[in-house]
């Protein structure tokens, strides 16, 4: 005997459904507008008759209280050419590692302590100093080991 399913229409070819689907797909993965994404998220989740999210909520450096732990992505470090070292205040971070968000971010009292060593698996971390004008925040421990790349700008 054989059974006979009905497809919704997002998963048959040639409906609009189906193309708004597979563009939206596509779409979301090079979205780097948090509010876009969620919009195209909820957008996804009705297209399959599931229920759209409420809110989207994004956690930046700047939010973290004293004692919190988050991951970041390596770049969200600044290292300046007299040695020292900012963090990126309005850099994401997630309560969990995962893809390139896996540099550890500890909130202290006195500034930020961030641990490197996992970034290594990429290459060996050389971060240029770019853009001028970011709202940064002091970072007063590093582990692991950071180079300024050659004829890098510094601030």
């Amino acid at each position: 005997m054989a059974t006979l399913r009905m497809q919704p229409p997002y998963e048959v070819p040639g409906t609009a459904e189906h193309a708004e689907y597979e563009r939206l797909s596509r779409e979301i993965l090079h979205c780097l507008d948090f509010d876009r994404a969620g919009r195209i998220g909820d957008r996804l989740r009705e297209l399959r008759g599931a229920p759209a999210s409420v809110e989207v909520v994004v956690e930046a450096v700047e939010d973290m209280k004293v004692g919190d732990v988050r991951y970041a992505v390596p770049w969200a470090l600044q290292v300046h050419g007299d040695g020292g070292y900012t963090i990126l205040a309005d850099h994401r971070v997630d309560a969990e590692p995962r893809g390139t968000v896996e540099m550890k971010v500890v909130r202290r009292v006195d500034g930020f302590a961030v641990d490197v060593r996992p970034c290594f698996r990429y290459a060996a971390p050389t971060w240029v100093v770019i853009g001028r004008g970011l709202r940064a925040l002091p970072v007063v421990e590093v582990a692991g080991e950071v180079r300024l790349a050659e004829g890098g700008d510094v601030s």
